[in-house]
């Protein structure tokens, strides 16, 4: 029995190493098989870090329905063996994967328990639970909220963040703040946010680096949805600074530093910034194929807020072109999505939105925009995104 705990452990290890390089696949499969003896065993301690390996792989692809199941069975398991630890960092794991999906009443009340267990002042599930809370907020276009919990993140992890172990929630947190501030049209101070971030890991030793890199994948900043949404920020000041030039050479340093020094994958912040920025700079064409490829991962995901925001940047798109009905459709099942899961456009985008919006109805007759709109409303979501993939592979 001793050795096959051995063998179990041993093939965990190799499956957060292949889940810290984003071998997906390989992740899976040796989470599986390390799952499969640890039930053999009733290895309960060892069944929970299996199911969290499980759990992040599954997110990462964009299985977030596998990742919840997953995710709930190891709460289950972090509660039988009173790993206090292992059942807070769940909660807030578990409220990650249900505010990605738009479920922010179940996230709310999930993170209500993580509030009640965790009081110890400076500790990191008080950082981690406050950012969840901003991120909750944020979805749900509560500003003010947001910047609360997304100020009292940061707090935490000044406190934490003494060596390179905690760095990742104090950068977590500066990139929540730097978001919240660039929907505010708050660009000065959000700006500020991300390139003292960048100084942070810049400043990095090699050793410190690779600390950083390996903490990555079991810290909320692993979930995709969090990090897209904290690094967004990035894509909106990059999209609405005067020189465009110098802001597509400013985005690109900026991602490469935050590439080469965490290991974020590519095409996480790929969705966070560029199809936002290539629309803004016109280049359709870019921003068209990188909304496509945004659509289909969110979908995937069930991620339905960003499912509004994607097809929104594909009306956009579509009304540059002269596409001006398929744009009011999009338009209009994307007002109907929000409306439905109560995630209101963000201050910046909605002004955004309604001046593409006005300028598409004056390629239209009143009648022919109103009957677009009501087509668009009587969309289902899965018939608005296949006629938009449709459209766009063209």
């Amino acid at each position: 029995t001793g050795d096959r705990v051995l063998i179990g452990w041993a093939i965990v290890i190799v499956g957060m190493v292949q889940l810290m390089e984003g071998h997906l696949a390989e992740t899976q499969e040796l989470g599986e098989e390390a799952l499969t003896l640890a039930r053999q065993l009733d290895h309960k301690f060892g069944m929970a870090q299996i199911l969290f390996v499980l759990s992040r792989g599954y997110e990462a692809e964009g299985n977030v329905s596998a990742a919840r199941d997953y995710g709930q069975e190891r709460y289950d398991m972090e509660c039988l063996v009173e790993n206090v630890d292992g059942y807070n960092v769940s909660l807030v794991d578990q409220a990650c994967l249900v505010i990605w999906q738009a479920e922010y009443q179940h996230a709310a009340d999930l993170l209500e328990i993580v509030e009640h267990k965790v009081t110890i002042l400076g500790s990191i599930w008080d950082s981690r639970a406050a950012w969840s809370q901003s991120w909750l907020a944020l979805e749900q276009g509560n500003m003010v909220v947001a910047l609360v919990h997304a100020q009292e993140a940061f707090a935490y992890g000044q406190v934490i963040a003494k060596d390179s172990f905690g760095l990742e929630d104090l950068i977590a947190a500066r990139w929540l703040l730097g978001t919240i501030q660039s929907t505010r049209q708050e660009f000065a101070l959000a700006t500020v946010h991300y390139a003292e971030s960048i100084q942070i890991l810049q400043a990095l030793t090699p050793a410190e680096r690779k600390i950083l890199a390996h903490n990555l994948p079991f810290i909320a900043l692993a979930f995709s949805g969090l990090t897209i949404i904290a690094l967004s920020g990035l894509g909106r000041i990059a999209a609405y600074h005067p020189d465009p030039i110098f802001a597509r050479q400013w985005l690109t340093d900026t991602i490469a530093t935050i590439r080469e020094t965490t290991g974020i994958w590519e095409t996480t912040i790929a969705r966070a910034v560029w199809g936002r920025a290539h629309l803004a700079w016109g280049d359709i064409p870019a921003a068209m194929a990188q909304f496509s490829d945004d659509l289909r991962f969110y979908q995937k995901a069930g991620a339905r807020r960003m499912i509004a925001e994607t097809l929104e940047g594909l009306a956009a798109c579509a009304g540059v072109q002269g596409q001006s009905e398929s744009a009011v459709r999009w338009w209009s099942t994307a007002d109907q999505l929000r409306a439905t899961i109560g995630a209101p456009l963000w201050p910046i985008d909605q002004t955004d939105r309604d001046q593409r919006m006005a300028q598409t109805r004056t390629q239209l007759s009143p009648e022919a925009f109103n009957t677009a709109w009501a087509v668009g409303q009587a969309l289902t979501l899965d018939e608005a995104v296949a006629e938009a993939l449709a459209l766009t592979a063209r």
